[in-house]
């Protein structure tokens, strides 16, 4: 909640999320979401009345491994998201679809964080 700035901490709102769920259901047809947090709890308590969502209770290791067996996914902003989604285009580089928060940790500012954070095989909204 401090990162990259106690103000402006790169936790993004659960609105947001929801519309990145809407915007991959107009690209998907009947998306399976896997939902992957440190925070099981907040997960459950938000996700857990769609039918289209299942919430992982692994180890970060798991979970990262599952990360790179997916084409697709909704980003938050943060290195260990981004570290999954990278190792996943690395085995299959055609029909990627992954979305993240324009700005990336600066989203609430709208200033780039990291300054230029930005990849052509990630779309920003």
């Amino acid at each position: 909640m401090t990162w990259p700035d106690p103000d402006y901490p790169h936790r993004l709102d659960l609105d947001w999320y929801l519309k990145a769920m809407e915007y991959m259901g107009t690209r998907i047809n009947n998306p399976l979401f896997i939902v992957l947090t440190d925070d099981i709890h907040y997960a459950k308590d938000v996700f857990s009345k769609y039918p289209n969502v299942v919430i992982s209770e692994n180890c970060q290791y798991v979970d990262l491994a599952l990360m790179t067996q997916c084409r697709m996914g909704i980003l938050s902003a943060s290195s260990f998201a981004w570290w999954g989604a990278w190792f996943s285009i690395q085995n299959e580089k055609d029909n990627n679809i992954y979305i993240a928060p324009k700005y990336w940790g600066g989203h609430r500012t709208f200033h780039w964080f990291p300054e230029g954070f930005i990849f052509d095989w990630i779309t920003y909204f």
